[in-house]
């Protein structure tokens, strides 16, 4: 599910208060952007035993036919990662990200294939495209059952 490696294990999802703290804080940052474009925030989290995946999709949750910018990032783990240093990266890498797409009319700049930057000693992969997570995670549920 959205990892850029190839893992043998099942995920553990990030915990839910902070996935839901992230969700807030975006659409409270981009409140503005979000009634105009009649969107919100959705975001999804995962961890591997040498991988952290976030994944932060803008969307309007009520319309299929809406073109989501879903931004999914990854980054390697070890024993020695100090995990809430790489959460506090990856959520700046979000904010940066999406201030660069509001700040265009008509951004249109998807990238399926994943890219890396560093930022502060950490390399963070990512990939943005035009995938609806909304419509993933229910696929997902249906896999399971």
């Amino acid at each position: 599910m959205h990892s850029r490696k190839t893992h043998d294990q099942e995920h553990n999802k990030l915990p839910s208060d902070w996935l839901n703290e992230l969700r807030e804080l975006l659409n409270t940052t981009y409140r503005e952007q979000c009634e105009k474009k009649n969107k919100s925030f959705l975001v999804q989290g995962h961890t591997f035993s040498n991988e952290v995946v976030l994944v932060i999709s803008f969307l309007d949750e009520r319309s299929l036919s809406s073109i989501p910018i879903t931004l999914v990032l990854s980054a390697d783990v070890d024993d020695k990662t100090k995990s809430d240093k790489l959460l506090e990266v990856l959520v700046e890498f979000v904010g940066i990200f999406f201030d660069q797409v509001f700040s265009k009319e008509d951004w249109d700049e998807y990238n399926s294939n994943w890219e890396m930057e560093i930022v502060k000693k950490y390399e963070i992969h990512y990939l943005i495209s035009r995938e609806n997570i909304l419509l993933s995670m229910k696929a997902d549920e249906i896999l399971k059952e």
